[in-house]
């Protein structure tokens, strides 16, 4: 029953279909993940950060500071900032 839940799962992320919430960098139109352009330009600024050394924390900082909003408009926290950059670079 797993590998039948894994194989639809699999499934829907190669037809670019989603189930819940999209993450931050995307939205869903027609249930399908197209990318959020602002927030696309957000996570290259974060990978720059990351690239030049900065903490997690460093970068929540300074998003909060650029009143740059979260996925749902909260404030931005080091382990969100993590998240994101593991994601993107896996």
């Amino acid at each position: 029953m797993e590998d039948d839940i894994r194989e639809a799962l699999r499934y829907l992320k190669e037809q670019q279909k989603v189930l819940g919430r999209p993450g931050f960098g995307y939205d869903i139109r027609r249930r399908k993940l197209i990318p959020n352009t602002r927030e696309q330009a957000v996570i290259e600024q974060v990978l720059a950060w990351r690239q030049a050394g900065l903490s997690y924390r460093d970068i929540a900082v300074m998003l909060n500071a650029n009143g740059e909003p979260t996925k749902r408009g909260g404030v931005w926290q080091p382990k969100t900032v993590q998240k994101i950059v593991r994601r993107v670079s896996a």
